[in-house]
């Protein structure tokens, strides 16, 4: 044994690391009496998506790509690092463009063409514009376990090897198992007291191997830096909370632990038949069970009353126009009386969609203020609007006005909203709008706004909310669609996280609601629920949502009725599950 040789084994046993070796693709060692081993996966490439991020979203897309990489288990990225002459790079970028301009020239058509040379164009121009200076980078990411024996640490390494795999093949990275190690190259980059050969070996080492170079010109490279993870991470995010099922690849429980969940809403999509209603009966009845909260739902096909009843939960029914009234008068009276008329005319203009009829609102407000400004409302105060109305000059503005007026007037009296919320002793209130919605959709939109109100003013107060990771009550909104098109209030709601006290849930058929939203209000779901569909346009468009893999996405095409794909904030991998339903 040399003496070299002698010095960094003497060095590793001073770290309590003895016995390195390589066994096919993974370096075993032993740390006292445990076996230890790690694997690694080499970078391929980033995809296009992640190479064209603009400055503007690097931090959200680093943010996303931290959270996925925090997955209960040590990993580490070690990169090699080599500098490009920038005036070469530029020349060779140069050449680049021209050669695919002559080919250009030959077939004008080709758009995919065209997309390349944009894209060399603003490489060359970033280059040029910033001073940045190329440099390849070499990158691994390094994932070690540890157990009594070498075959289970064997096994271990196999299947966190593939965890990460696909977690970053979700963010469009690219990276595959280093087969054939090295052993003296994998002891130079990953056990640093071993100094064989130098840079320059190193480099022959990676050429003799064929390890793919990342060309790096931007902010990209941010992922390909060095970091570690530390091995004492805890991923409770799916592993504690509200069971929601099983990973049908993996066969794990999922869980959904609204504490660690960066928001406390919920969006469920999926077509009539793949168990929208069932899923959000059962999370009404976990929600109670876990975490003791009640729930307001808003049912327009009076599904929940016997599955809720099933499941052993108490619920208390009321039907809109029967029941329960909306209650206008009674929010108006606990509204500070400077603010009352503005803000009950507000809940007319989001349900009955008025924004652009600024008469409209004007007359509306008017009439309201005659009628609502005043200390006592009287108990026929739509009565006396509709007297006030015919004082109008303008017939159209009569028409509008007392339309609207007359459309709330069936449901306005008898025990209010606002009554019942405050006195809510069962689990759960169900609103009844089967009848009401037929009457017309601002209705469900103008209770649900009703709710809210009467929420903030009730057990939403500052003074009551205890704890502000745990929601008081959770808002069921099913058949979203009326609501996400025509309530503001209720996408505020849901902008508003976990400030407002509630959980939203809102379930809804047609995938264009969700896309039509945009990213500002996906950023602020916490869990997103995609039920089955064989529709592959479905899942195409869910691309423009989640970021779902190859091999989940044909695998979704296969899913039957209670399956679906579910995504937990502020984790953005999708996952393919199935739901356990009581």
């Amino acid at each position: 044994m040399t003496t070299e040789s002698t010095g960094k084994d003497n060095f590793l046993k001073v770290l309590g690391i003895e016995s390195v070796k390589v066994r096919g693709d993974v370096i075993l060692f032993s740390v006292g009496k445990l076996f230890c081993g790690r694997k690694i996966l080499v970078v391929e490439g980033l995809a296009g998506s992640v190479a064209e991020t603009s400055g503007d979203e690097v931090i959200h897309f680093l943010r996303a790509y931290f959270n996925t990489l925090n997955l209960g288990f040590p990993l580490e990225v070690r990169t090699y690092v080599t500098p490009v002459n920038r005036d070469a790079y530029l020349r060779e970028l140069d050449k680049k463009i021209e050669n695919l301009m002559l080919v250009l020239e030959a077939n004008p058509t080709n758009s995919k063409l065209k997309t390349e040379i944009e894209k060399l164009r603003k490489i060359r121009d970033r280059v040029l514009k910033t001073g940045l200076s190329p440099f390849d980078t070499v990158a691994f990411f390094s994932i070690e376990a540890c157990a009594d024996s070498e075959e289970t640490v064997m096994k271990t390494l196999e299947s966190r090897a593939k965890i990460l795999e696909n977690s970053l093949e979700a963010l469009g990275i690219r990276v595959r198992e280093l087969r054939g190690l090295r052993k003296k190259l994998i002891l130079k980059l990953f056990f640093r007291p071993y100094s064989w050969g130098g840079s320059s070996f190193i480099k022959k080492l990676l050429a003799a191997i064929s390890i793919p170079k990342i060309r790096v010109v931007d902010f990209k490279g941010a992922v390909l830096h060095p970091f570690i993870i530390n091995a004492r991470t805890r991923f409770t995010l799916r592993s504690s909370g509200i069971l929601l099922g099983t990973n049908v690849i993996t066969k794990e429980k999922v869980y959904w632990n609204l504490e660690k969940s960066l928001s406390p809403h919920i969006l469920v999509v999926g077509p009539t038949g793949s168990g929208k209603t069932e899923f959000l009966a059962t999370l009404v009845k976990r929600l109670r069970d876990v975490y003791g909260i009640k729930a307001i739902i808003l049912d327009v096909k009076g599904e929940y009353y016997s599955r809720l009843i099933k499941r052993g939960v108490g619920v208390k029914l009321a039907r809109l126009g029967e029941d329960v009234g909306l209650g206008l008068r009674d929010i108006a009276i606990r509204l500070p009386r400077e603010s009352r008329v503005g803000i009950i005319t507000e809940l007319l203009i989001n349900a009955f969609t008025l924004e652009h009829e600024r008469e409209v609102i004007s007359a509306l407000y008017h009439t309201l203020d005659s009628v609502l400004s005043d200390y006592l409302v009287r108990a026929d105060w739509l009565k006396e609007a509709l007297d006030y109305i015919t004082t109008f000059e303008d017939g159209y503005l009569c028409y509008k006005v007392s339309t609207i007026l007359n459309y709330i007037a069936p449901f306005e009296n008898g025990n209010s909203i606002l009554n019942l919320i405050t006195d809510l002793s069962s689990d759960a209130l169900i609103i009844d709008l089967s009848y009401a919605i037929g009457v017309s959709d601002a209705l469900a939109s103008l209770t649900a706004g009703a709710i809210i109100k009467s929420l903030e003013l009730t057990i939403l107060s500052p003074s009551r909310l205890k704890n502000s990771f745990i929601p008081c009550t959770a808002l069921i909104f099913d058949e979203g669609w009326i609501y996400l098109k025509r309530n503001d209030i209720v996408t505020h709601l849901v902008r508003l996280g976990r400030g407002f006290g509630a959980l939203v849930a809102l379930a809804t058929q047609d995938i264009n609601d969700i896309i039509n939203l945009g990213y500002g209000l996906m950023d602020n779901i916490g869990l997103f629920l995609a039920l089955s569909s064989p529709d592959r346009s479905y899942w195409s468009k869910l691309s423009q949502i989640l970021r779902i893999r190859r091999d989940i996405e044909q695998y979704s095409m296969l899913l039957g009725r209670g399956e679906g794909v579910v995504r937990i904030s502020p984790d953005p991998r999708p996952l393919p599950i199935k739901l356990v339903l009581d």
